[in-house]
């Protein structure tokens, strides 16, 4: 709703900049979870600056490593928003390959509905250029 609503939508990317990106070093797991995910929620919005939607992206894929597993899954479901969102996914495409290895590693620890959900949001936009990756890809799913 905060979307939408005229007075709240227009404060969403200063609430994102000035609140949520500096969650995402805090020194809690849970903090940088709720990082992730708001930052995923809030992923379509229209950023005046788009450097501000980059950030937001580089540092929920910095989550992908994150020591804490709940980070990690949380960082995962919201990628699946940025590239959907993302117009452009030329900058996206250099680290598809760590993206793809994390996500499998990932897949191999925790069963989500929601994982599988990012991995068919980043077979669709990448299409062709992902088949290099299927027999990882079938062989997590499969498993």
């Amino acid at each position: 709703k905060l979307k939408t609503t005229d007075g709240y939508k227009e404060q969403l990317e200063p609430m994102l900049v000035q609140h949520v990106l500096p969650s995402f070093q805090s020194q809690h797991g849970h903090v940088r979870a709720k990082a992730a995910w708001c930052a995923g929620v809030y992923a379509e919005i229209e950023f005046a600056n788009p450097q501000n939607f980059m950030n937001l992206f580089a540092a929920v894929v910095n989550c992908l490593k994150d020591p804490d597993l709940p980070v990690k899954v949380d960082a995962v479901v919201s990628l699946g928003s940025y590239v959907e969102t993302a117009d452009d996914i030329s900058q996206i495409r250099p680290i598809l390959p760590q993206l793809l290895d994390e996500f499998f590693a990932l897949m191999n620890e925790v069963e989500s509905e929601e994982m599988v959900f990012t991995l068919e949001t980043i077979v669709e936009k990448f299409g062709e250029e992902i088949a290099p990756y299927a027999m990882g890809m079938t062989a997590n799913l499969a498993a």
